[in-house]
């Protein structure tokens, strides 16, 4: 079995090398690295939700799509995303749009700080909340805002900002929760 420390220092380092390359969003870097200082738990991977065009030349694989553009700031989604809307099958490629929700995955060093941070991800008014024993000591936290939307082109503009209004309300809840995160006691 791989020690706590080991790992989280991996972890932590990895996250600074993501960090340093552009790789995590810049919405939530700060609650990342402050709760990364904690000794109790750190991170092993995290989106602060988003909504992105996605594009392949087969619908049933994932593998194949590629995303052609997209936001995590909902205004921005708003500005753009009816643009896309008249896209469908081109003889080429299918064309849709996903709803990513915000999700982070802990370690937890002990029960205490797992089910505390469950319990943010509850008052916070997320969906996908558990966790489960790690491999390395302590306890792997999943806190997720809920299951990914597809819709695919081509769609009513209306339906592309109903997307883009949900990411806001799942931005609210992620920094409500991150809030209360920084708040754990260990």
């Amino acid at each position: 079995m791989e020690d706590f420390d080991v790992v989280r220092g991996f972890f932590i380092g990895r996250l600074l090398d993501d960090i340093s390359r552009g790789r995590v969003d810049d919405d939530i870097v700060g609650y990342l690295v402050s709760l990364n200082r904690f000794g109790c738990l750190f991170t092993t991977s995290s989106c602060s939700g988003r909504v992105v065009v996605i594009y392949s030349s087969d619908f049933r694989s994932k593998r194949d799509a590629r995303i052609l553009d997209g936001w995590h700031d909902p205004g921005g989604c708003r500005l753009n995303v009816c643009g896309y809307s008249h896209l469908g099958y081109d003889s080429m490629f299918y064309y849709w749009v996903s709803l990513q929700p915000p999700i982070i995955h802990f370690v937890a060093r002990d029960i205490d700080t797992a089910e505390a941070l469950v319990g943010c991800g509850d008052r916070s008014g997320f969906s996908k909340l558990g966790y489960r024993r790690y491999r390395a000591g302590g306890y792997h936290v999943t806190v997720g805002a809920g299951d990914k939307i597809h819709v695919s082109l081509p769609a009513s503009c209306d339906t592309l900002l109903a997307l883009c209004d949900l990411l806001k309300v799942y931005k609210e809840k992620l920094y409500s929760f991150l809030e209360c995160a920084s708040k754990i006691n260990c």
